[in-house]
């Protein structure tokens, strides 16, 4: 059903044939027979019927072209409407969300008004010291009254401007708690990935450039990139002007690069884990197996080998190689590698993860999960540990969940006063305070969490995986901006994606851009493209010396030595102590036949450099040439 409702959207949008798509539609509206579908499809039949009958009737209507746009759009949004509520009928996670929310949901204004007064009674309950009861009790009914809202932003049809309104308003309001409304921006994002929504995505850009909590700004950011794969510029007159006026903010278009980097670095945490469990932590831990396990703990008997887990050898020659190692690690976490997937991958079947919505939710003490935790030791060592290195909200649930069962078994004493805690390396505590709450680290967050849920989630198979679509066109790429995507994408071989990015800039003068445009080309054999990228760039800037060797080289591998001999003349002016510019030179004298001018070159470089073996069989070559073979064999024993 899905994917014929999108064959009929994909025709309307390239055959604009509006009979075609309703006739293509008609079965579909009959099978499922949902009155409001039923009688919207029949309004825009009708509609379409009457158009048609003052055609043929000669009358003239200068609204005629725009009605019958409007009527197109109508359609495509009855195909998605359809889509929803088959998906509510047969997606499990839908179904249940679907029941939930009807039962448990009443409106936007009486959510509002518990969200409001959660806020005021959660204030006085702390304020006193005999409410522990109480408390757990307000914040049970708090999460189940997120829970069911969550479900039913999910399970919504599009919005009317009535409810946009209401729900902008919730979001932004500054008597919610900045965590609620981030929790339910996040099902906003859910809905609109799966079921195209202009007012939705209305809603994300205005809680983007409106809210005060950078959490929940960037929660909507990635919400408007991820939902961008349903988006089609001209469905949508308001929205395409929301879009059109947000690429516009230089701002706004850097921080989308920015999580367009992320997205990958996210994507890269399976070959960031090989890294980390085949080279760094067997180096660290020594002739100890490594494995990731869960239930690592479990087999630890007493405290003396728990404490025994995090210690290190006091031998110099140990503690330089394991400091060496932790800041490795620091250095790739610095760099944004999601450097804790691979340990926290195995504890997302705890229970706690067994209800969608907490997938989603940034991290609380307050949450009914963490009653064992709150006000305990472990919140203590969650405290302390998290401000070393901080882990995703993700991760910190799973971390925070498993702390008092440790606690229990080894004593709280033991995990905080024993030097266990000491030993966790410093490397990871270079951010401040102000690092971790910036827009970059917040979004980071929030996408390693998303990225183990559309990975490691039972629901993830009801959903659109956002992970694996490309995000470059949700922003104005340029050249100017796009430099440290692609860096990024080039450094970790995503050579897919990085043509994508290159595919969408124009020729460019740039070096950088150019030198990385000429490795793609040279990689896959197009050399005489890739003169001409190293030439153009060349013109702007004639003083690079990576872009006249790179073009010296492809020049060579063209067979055209002339212009190849002049390039590195250019690098020898450039850099005259560099002996690989003078070699390369020779070789091209040698190429065109003008052995005589290469030998005093190579004469002089076998001497300064009669260790390099490339330089003596050229040499050797160049000798046996001009028919000198006795100095060539003695030069390189080898052309015997």
């Amino acid at each position: 059903m899905q994917k014929q409702l999108e064959e009929i959207r994909q025709a309307i949008r390239r055959d604009r044939s509006l009979g075609d798509a309703l006739r293509a539609m008609k079965p579909l509206v009959s099978q499922w027979a949902v009155a409001d579908i039923s009688d919207e499809f029949e309004k825009i039949s009708g509609d379409y019927q009457l158009m048609k009958d003052f055609m043929l009737r000669g009358y003239a209507d200068s609204e005629r072209e725009r009605l019958y746009h409007s009527l197109l759009l109508r359609l495509i949004k009855t195909t998605w409407k359809l889509q929803l509520h088959v998906a509510l009928h047969h997606t499990p996670s839908l179904m249940k969300a679907y029941t939930r929310a009807a039962s448990d949901f009443q409106s936007v204004e009486m959510l509002r008004d518990r969200l409001e007064n959660y806020v005021q009674e959660y204030a006085l309950l702390t304020l006193n010291v005999n409410s522990s009861a109480s408390l757990s009790s307000l914040n049970q009914a708090h999460q189940k009254t997120l829970d069911a809202a969550f479900c039913a932003i999910l399970c919504s049809s599009a919005w009317t401007d009535a409810e946009s309104g209401k729900w902008r308003d919730l979001f932004l309001s500054t008597t919610v708690d900045a965590l609620d409304a981030a929790f339910l921006v996040s099902a906003v994002m859910l809905s609109a990935m799966m079921f195209y929504d202009p007012a939705k995505m209305t809603v994300l850009v205005d809680v983007y450039r409106s809210a005060d909590s950078e959490v929940v700004r960037q929660r909507a950011l990635v919400g408007i990139a991820f939902s961008m794969s349903q988006y089609v510029k001209g469905d949508d007159e308001h929205l395409d002007h929301a879009f059109q006026s947000l690429w516009a903010e230089e701002a706004t278009t850097k921080q989308m690069i920015q999580l367009q980097e992320q997205v990958f670095l996210c994507m890269a945490a399976d070959s960031d884990t090989k890294v980390i469990h085949d080279e760094i932590m067997p180096d660290i831990i020594g002739k100890k197996p490594y494995t990731i396990n869960p239930d690592v703990f479990s087999k630890i008997d007493s405290p003396e080998e728990l404490a025994e887990m995090f210690s290190i050898d006091e031998d110099d020659e140990n503690i330089e190689r394991i400091e060496k190692n932790m800041e490795r690690m620091a250095q790739m976490q610095r760099e944004g590698s999601d450097i804790y997937y691979g340990g926290f991958s195995h504890m997302k079947r705890l229970p706690f993860f067994y209800t969608l919505s907490n997938w989603f939710a940034p991290f609380s003490i307050n949450h009914p999960a963490l009653e064992q935790v709150r006000g305990s030791k472990a919140e203590q060592m969650l405290k302390l540990i998290s401000s070393m290195s901080p882990f995703c909200d993700s991760d910190k649930y799973s971390f925070a969940l498993m702390l008092p069962n440790l606690i229990s078994r080894f004593g709280g004493q033991t995990m905080m006063g024993d030097g266990i805690l000491e030993a966790l390396p410093q490397e990871f505590s270079r951010y401040s305070t102000e690092e971790y709450a910036s827009a970059a680290y917040q979004r980071r967050f929030y996408l390693q969490s998303l990225y183990r849920f559309f990975r490691l989630s039972d629901y993830r198979h009801d959903f659109i995986n956002p992970f694996g679509y490309f995000l470059n066109g949700c922003a104005n790429v340029n050249v100017d901006n796009a430099l440290p995507l692609v860096r990024l994408l080039y450094k970790r071989k995503l050579y897919t994606q990085l043509w994508q990015v290159l595919d969408s800039l124009p020729a460019s003068p740039s070096a950088d851009i150019a030198l990385i445009r000429g490795r793609m080309l040279s990689r896959r054999g197009d050399y005489e493209q890739t003169a001409d990228v190293y030439s153009l760039a060349l013109e702007h800037s004639p003083e690079n010396e990576m872009l006249h060797y790179g073009y010296a080289r492809v020049l060579m591998a063209l067979g055209r030595y002339a212009e190849a001999e002049v390039e590195c003349g250019k690098l020898i002016d450039i850099r005259d102590d560099v002996v690989r510019y003078s070699y390369l030179r020779a070789v091209c004298q040698m190429e065109m036949g003008h052995v005589e001018e290469a030998l005093p070159t190579l004469f002089k470089l076998n001497y300064e450099h009669a260790e390099d073996i490339d330089i003596a069989e050229v040499l050797a070559w160049a000798l046996l040439i001009s028919g000198q073979a006795e100095k060539a064999v003695m030069v390189s024993p080898s052309m015997v």
